[in-house]
């Protein structure tokens, strides 16, 4: 197992620092426009609640806080849009290709050729798959916590810890749906891709509208974007709904990669 993880993250080193690069200048980006805004504090205010109330919940997910406050900035700027839709492309992109890789260049028969199990290659290729996306994420956090603490931007690391914690958990779990796809059979491969996306694409927009109309709510609610409130914590509330939505997920995804890889036919 400690074999193929090696190789696995060995050949992803530039995806993993190209994508840890171009998030972490995202961050610092996004971060670095808001001491002019704290500075306008109330003209920005004013300015934002002017605009169209469909518009600002696609940026805060109708959280109450003011997007000039620190957290109604970080919940509208980085963790409830830009860092999920960046991490997610990732996510997803890698849970569809981890596997369907070594299928699509001929090297999967070779590694079960050695004395290696499916059952311990699926373990390892998880594996890899979440050390792949922890090292940008791991970066990312710090990059946050740093540049925040440069701007004295007042909020609490740790609860900027907690918000990074569930971001990644909130990913990983999109992933997964890819990867237990492509681990059940490479035909349906972008079938997995395809559903991840959609489930993700829908679940922010319904979530986004959901305050908007009581039947988009009722449907938004089926969704693990409907349970994403940055906002909350931010402010160091947990959402337990959120953490056994997403955690019953997983499990149920990593399950069906196992069975399904199992009683595949590779030949």
């Amino acid at each position: 197992m400690k074999d193929v993880i090696v190789w696995e993250i060995s050949r992803r080193k530039k995806y993993m620092i190209w994508w840890a690069i171009g998030i972490s200048l995202t961050i610092i980006l996004i971060l670095s426009i808001y001491p002019s805004i704290r500075d306008q504090f109330k003209t920005f205010d004013n300015l934002i609640k002017q605009l169209p109330s469909a518009f600002i919940n696609l940026q805060t997910g109708g959280a109450n806080e003011s997007i000039a406050s620190p957290v109604g900035w970080l919940n509208s700027q980085l963790y409830f849009v830009t860092l999920p839709i960046l991490f997610l492309i990732m996510s997803i992109g890698l849970g569809g290709s981890i596997l369907a890789m070594d299928e699509k260049e001929h090297t999967l028969e070779l590694i079960l050729a050695r004395p290696i199990s499916r059952a311990k290659l699926i373990a390892s290729k998880l594996i890899s798959y979440f050390l792949i996306i922890a090292v940008p994420w791991l970066i990312s956090s710090i990059v946050t916590g740093i540049t925040s603490s440069i701007i004295h931007l007042p909020i609490s690391q740790f609860n900027l810890f907690i918000a990074d914690i569930w971001l990644l958990i909130f990913i990983l779990a999109y992933g997964l749906i890819a990867f237990a796809a492509t681990a059940v059979s490479t035909k349906i491969k972008r079938i997995g891709t395809i559903a991840a996306t959609l489930i993700a694409f829908l679940g922010y927009l319904l979530t986004s509208l959901a305050n908007l109309n009581h039947f988009v709510a009722d449907f938004a609610k089926l969704l693990p974007w409907y349970y994403f409130t940055p906002s909350k914590l931010l402010l160091g509330n947990l959402n337990t709904t959120l953490n056994i939505y997403l955690l019953t997920l997983s499990l149920f995804m990593i399950i069906i990669s196992f069975v399904g890889f199992n009683k595949r036919d590779l030949a």
